[in-house]
Parts: structure tokens; C-alpha cells; sequence
């Protein structure tokens, strides 16, 4: 059996159904998603404010984090080899 023989078997074993039945399952099925239909979601002024806390916080620690690397590597500038950085005495 190829597939335009499965189609044509398809086609004529499906039943006959009217059309008061026909509408009936469309005004069904429209009422039911009119029913569920999401609302739309507006963020609260609450939750944008702790959004942005909880950001900066992220920021700064993240920055704080990297800062305290930097200063852990001394003295985190570069010297060629055989030279050695001055010290000024009073």
C-alpha cells in the first residue's frame, strides 16, 4: 500500500458528520478559548525595584572581586627584566 492508497482509505472511512454538529464543536471550542485566554503580565513597581538591587549588587560584588585580583598581583605593572622599581627616600 503506498501512500495516495492510505490517503483515498483515510478519506473514505471517516464518518459523515452534519453541520449542526459541525458548529456546535466550533462554538464549543471557541468558547473554551476565550475562557483560558492568559491575561497580559505587567511587572509590579516592587519587583523592578528589586530587580535592580539585586543587579547593582551583582555589579559591585563583581567589581570588588575583580578589584581585590588586581591588588592581589604585585605590583601588577610590568618591568622589563633587569631593572627595578625606585623608591623615593626623604
Amino acid at each position: 500500500m503506498d501512500d495516495s492508497a492510505l490517503d483515498q482509505l483515510l478519506l473514505g472511512s471517516r464518518p459523515d458528520v452534519d453541520e449542526r454538529a459541525l458548529r456546535g464543536a466550533q462554538e464549543l471550542a471557541d468558547a473554551i478559548a476565550r475562557q483560558h485566554r492568559p491575561r497580559p503580565r505587567r511587572i509590579s513597581p516592587r519587583r523592578k525595584i528589586f530587580a535592580a538591587l539585586g543587579v547593582g549588587a551583582l555589579a559591585l560584588t563583581g567589581a570588588g572581586s575583580l578589584a581585590a585580583y588586581q591588588l592581589s598581583i604585585p605590583p601588577f605593572v610590568t618591568i622589563p627584566d633587569g631593572e627595578s622599581l625606585s623608591t623615593a627616600h626623604s
